[in-house]
């Protein structure tokens, strides 16, 4: 395996990533019946190093070029992903998505696949003036999940080179968030820890073949009743009246699909923090 630490012109002419966009343009092109006409594969190992493919390389060559990969989201270590998606909706627009929209590339999701020694992640976006709604988009998952199936195993030798002329980046995300997220161990924090050191207003989670979220004032409330208080002196610390407590916590039921507390406390009692996206995300309301 050939790792790449600097990126010079030559890269840009003879790189996989770049001389195999012609085939991912083709291989692409029925995602266009669905409105989506931007896609790029990346795979992220647990050394840092990483490949991708895409059928936007003037986007990708900026990308580099402009070295975002410091500041972007899915740059961060593969052990702190886990299988689900995420709306670039959810996301703070600066730097990335505001220079993608220059490219003609906005309004997307990206499909997160958690493996062992890596993660991979597809992206899937629309043009600028054709964009389609959240709900659209999630409507479109099973279709998108099975171009993903067909593209790894059409595509498997363009990959299989790929992870053979992988690219590891100097001064990448990935050290940052080791050190402000994984030491000493991502999995020794407890939730309250987790949540103290994590800036959000929403929390991606993934809930087996359910994907959902829970805003800041739920993980509040979560916390709260984790720690046993009783629903009274909850709301009392929360500043909230019961009534506003007990809407919280019916929200929280129905999106875990739970209709006792005993049923709720179990399935909370199985997540771990590795269940939750620890980066910023944006939301319009609570």
């Amino acid at each position: 395996m050939k790792v790449l630490t600097s990126l010079d012109d030559a890269f840009y002419r003879s790189n996989i990533t770049f001389t195999s966009i012609p085939d991912i343009i083709k291989f692409s092109e029925p995602l266009t019946i669905i409105g989506i006409t931007y896609f790029t594969f990346d795979r992220t190992y647990g050394d840092g190093s990483h490949i991708r493919l895409t059928n936007s390389g003037s986007w990708i060559e900026h990308y580099y070029r402009q070295e975002l990969y410091k500041v972007a989201i899915f740059e961060r270590p593969p052990e702190i992903f886990s299988n689900g998606y995420v709306l670039w909706d959810w996301l703070n627009r600066e730097p990335i998505y505001s220079a993608a929209s220059l490219h003609n590339i906005d309004h997307g999701l990206t499909i997160i696949e958690n493996h062992q020694k890596y993660s991979d992640f597809f992206h899937f976006g629309t043009a600028c003036n054709k964009a389609i709604s959240p709900e659209n988009l999630i409507a479109r998952i099973d279709y998108l999940k099975r171009f993903i199936l067909c593209f790894k195993q059409k595509m498997k030798s363009i990959i299989d080179i790929s992870d053979k002329h992988r690219i590891k980046l100097p001064s990448s995300n990935q050290n940052v968030v080791q050190e402000e997220c994984l030491n000493p161990n991502l999995n020794n924090l407890d939730l309250s820890s987790f949540i103290n050191k994590t800036e959000f207003t929403r929390l991606y989670l993934d809930n087996g073949a359910n994907s959902i979220y829970l805003t800041h004032r739920e993980i509040e409330v979560l916390l709260a009743l984790k720690a046993g208080e009783r629903s009274i002196q909850a709301a009392k610390d929360l500043a909230i009246s019961e009534r506003t407590l007990e809407s919280h916590i019916n929200n929280i039921k129905e999106k875990f699909e739970c209709k006792t507390m005993f049923e709720l406390g179990y399935r909370l009692g199985s997540l771990s923090i590795k269940n939750f996206y620890p980066f910023k995300i944006k939301h319009k309301e609570f």
